[in-house]
């Protein structure tokens, strides 16, 4: 949705039109969340008439796939599914225009302008990741998904009311149009008149026509093509730019660990503070459990940590980092005439991920040694049964602290990595190709938005719609 988000901001309604609409459907989208976790039969629609679903045990890595409940099946699973993809449409455009469209606010057209205000909105998105993470993770597990729901519903409509009061002074950029929408006939265009210049050259000899530099060029005016050499040369750049942010997408394969399998990881770690430790329980037939535990029975009250909160670390990693590169590393080291390229950043972030990846399988190790310390008893598992709001984990003694460096890593290739390919983007993209950019900024910054980071806590304990506890 962030690419025709985009395509429709730079064809058809302009960026703050497209915010507008954006909003509103995000706004009621949203609206409809707290709905169906609020405990009120009138307002939920998806209340079940015989009170609370049952509850269910079961441990992670030994449940039964045959008689796992398919998501489409639970509860309403229809209409979450739709309010989730009303979510996206509305998040989508916003996404891809609202930086942009700040980047039109800025005074003065210099490079360096525009590539500060990126880098600090950068750091303005990680400073809301960081209240959100603070404050509604905490609310979600610690009071209910209704009540953490209902916040972020609150700070959404403060922000579009923010956005609306400004209206009258923003700076408005005419549309463009896109590029993308030329791509499509240029490429067929030069295709086919390469094949045909290369039998005409064959019959006639080399040196008969003059040969282009690439075969887009036969696109051109003057190689027989119907479109102006600005033309081709600007679908150039965005296929090149297109090329560019594919060899991204195994850095945001590793990224988004951090949403999922290290979410996951952390909720069957200890989450108690570690001068408590766990209630640790020995059973050696796992396969009998009766999945009938009621969770009420398992823990007087919940742990002290958020598995969420261990983002933290990653966003206070970017807060930290990003005002010292652009204040004082980067400068200090392109006045030495050793300025840090493209490349160059991208591959350290790579590697940085890459190592992040290493110490989650490490710690991942020794969290199943602390779970089977017994070789010689491999089927005998020391786990402590842990509350977490309405779900019951069998968890590791290990502490879930030891999650921190892992997800500092993946905040330092942040640093590099994110930053560079959005300044490439923006520095390489064309005047007309700015949905280039559009696509990119959802893909490099707003993938870290509020709505991801609330969303993965609750597909992990899939507690939105039917309220079955899954360890």
């Amino acid at each position: 949705m962030s690419f025709f988000g985009g395509l429709i901001a730079d064809t058809l309604l302009g960026r703050f039109k497209s915010l507008l609409l954006s909003l509103l459907l995000y706004l009621v989208g949203y609206l409809l969340l707290p709905l169906q976790t609020s405990s009120n039969s009138y307002l939920n629609p998806c209340k079940h008439p015989n009170g609370p679903i049952p509850y269910k045990n079961i441990t992670l890595g030994l449940m039964d796939i045959n008689h796992q409940k398919s998501p489409f099946d639970e509860s309403c699973s229809g209409l979450m599914f739709g309010v989730l993809t009303l979510i996206a449409i509305g998040s989508g455009p916003f996404r891809s225009n609202i930086a942009p469209f700040g980047a039109d606010q800025v005074k003065g057209e210099s490079q360096q302008a525009n590539l500060t205000f990126f880098n600090w909105y950068y750091w303005c998105v990680n400073v809301g990741t960081l209240v959100a993470l603070l404050v509604i993770t905490y609310v979600q597990q610690h009071e209910s998904f209704y009540d953490g729901y209902l916040s972020a519903l609150i700070c959404l409509g403060v922000a579009a009311v923010v956005f609306l009061c400004g209206s009258c002074s923003y700076v408005y950029r005419p549309r463009t149009g896109s590029v993308f929408k030329n791509i499509f006939t240029v490429l067929c265009e030069a295709c086919t008149k390469c094949c045909w210049r290369r039998k005409s050259n064959s019959s006639l000899g080399d040196d008969a026509i003059e040969q282009p530099s690439s075969c887009l060029d036969f696109a051109m005016y003057r190689y027989g093509g119907n479109f102006q050499e600005g033309t081709v040369n600007e679908v150039k750049k965005v296929l090149k730019i297109i090329c560019v942010f594919l060899t991204m997408v195994p850095y945001w394969m590793v990224y988004f660990q951090m949403e999922t399998t290290f979410l996951l990881q952390g909720l069957h770690m200890n989450l108690n503070l570690p001068v408590e430790s766990a209630n640790v329980t020995v059973d050696c037939n796992p396969q009998n459990s009766t999945g009938n535990d009621d969770p009420n029975d398992i823990a007087s009250k919940p742990p002290k940590l958020v598995a969420a909160w261990l983002s933290i670390f990653d966003v206070i990693f970017v807060i930290i980092l990003i005002p010292v590169f652009d204040r004082f590393i980067y400068p200090r080291l392109a006045k030495a005439g050793r300025p840090m390229g493209f490349v160059l950043r991208v591959s350290l972030g790579m590697m940085i991920a890459a190592s992040a990846v290493c110490v989650a399988g490490v710690v991942e190790h020794y969290r199943l040694k602390s779970v089977y310390p017994n070789d010689s008893m491999p089927c005998c598992r020391h786990t402590a049964q842990q509350k977490i709001g309405r779900t019951v984990y069998n968890a590791a003694e290990m502490s879930v602290l030891w999650q921190i460096p892992q997800y500092a890593l993946i905040g330092l290739s942040e640093v590099f990595a994110s930053i560079a390919a959005l300044e490439f983007a923006y520095l390489m993209a064309p005047k007309s190709a700015k949905v280039v950019r559009q696509k990119s900024q959802p893909q490099i910054i707003s993938r870290r938005s509020v709505t991801e980071r609330l969303k993965s806590p609750v597909s992990l304990q899939r507690q939105s719609s039917s309220d079955i506890s899954v360890t």
